[in-house]
């Protein structure tokens, strides 16, 4: 807390003192998109600007996991992490932990499926969605209405190759708000997506999905205000030059461009937002 409010921190236990960063955002001329400049995230492990195009492929061993659900010796490690909540659904306890290097101040958590043993575990479930895992996931999401859940799929924003959401508090209205939705499809909008109620059967949001995965399309889904949204990604295009500094993810397609590079929060504009959003959304 700064000023009685929640606020971005770093600290550097090596030279003992606060790490000093930038955090602001603004308006993107001409749209109802926002791009936020939060040096603090350049700090996470895998921070470093990289190439364009698909990315490499992510090792699912658990000894290579960015988790270090086996290794609690790690600083970083969930398996000696604080479990903050947990949400027990049909197959798993869901934990949720506090994200080392969030985007949103207010409180970004991650959540991960644990084990219902007394002595719970943290399997090293894949970076994959199954009819259980969804049938899980419907149920949280239909328990916690004021957060935002997201999913992101290999090569659609996910960095470790571990089971795991991101979820963070609603606190501002994102432009995918904005657009439209006709016949489950998000329409006006630069980024398509596929929407869904939670009213809905779980068959039917899964069925999405499986088709998704069964074609290897990348994807990310939002859990927002009952909705269900699927965007289908090119996978060829998982990092743009239009915004160089990291992958698009979800808080991108959902209205918010995070930079770490004040050079990209001074120089984007409505062109590259669509010219980028074009390149990585697929076509529905």
């Amino acid at each position: 807390m700064i000023k009685n409010k929640p606020s971005y921190f770093a600290y550097n236990t090596t030279l003992d003192k606060p790490i000093k960063a930038e955090v602001k955002e603004k308006k993107i001329a001409g749209t109802d998109f926002v791009i936020q400049l939060n040096e603090f995230r350049a700090l996470r492990p895998g921070g470093d600007r990289p190439k364009i195009g698909r990315q490499p492929n992510i090792s699912p061993l658990p000894a290579r996991c960015k988790f270090y659900c086996k290794n609690p010796k790690n600083k970083l490690s969930l398996a000696t992490r604080i479990v903050l909540a947990k949400s027990s659904e049909a197959k798993y306890n869901w934990n949720f932990y506090y994200n080392a290097f969030p985007f949103e101040a207010a409180g970004h958590f991650m959540i991960l499926p644990a084990t219902k043993a007394k002595k719970s575990t943290l399997p090293h479930l894949p970076q994959k969605l199954t009819p259980v895992l969804v049938k899980d996931l419907i149920s949280l999401f239909k328990k916690s209405t004021g957060l935002v859940h997201v999913y992101q799929s290999l090569h659609a924003g996910a960095t470790v190759n571990h089971f795991h959401l991101h979820s963070f508090f609603h606190t501002r209205k994102f432009a995918m708000q904005n657009a439209k939705v006709i016949l489950n499809k998000l329409t006006d909008y630069p980024a398509d997506a596929f929407v869904y109620s939670l009213k809905e059967s779980e068959d039917v949001i899964w069925k999405a999905i499986n088709i998704l995965q069964k074609h290897e399309i990348p994807f990310d889904m939002v859990n927002m205000k009952g909705k269900v949204y699927l965007f289908p990604r090119h996978p060829q295009h998982e990092v743009v030059s239009e915004f160089p500094d990291g992958g698009i993810g979800v808080n991108e397609l959902m209205g918010l461009f995070v930079t770490s590079s004040p050079t990209t929060y001074r120089k984007f504009t409505k062109k590259k937002l669509f010219k980028a959003l074009e390149k990585t959304c697929l076509e529905i």
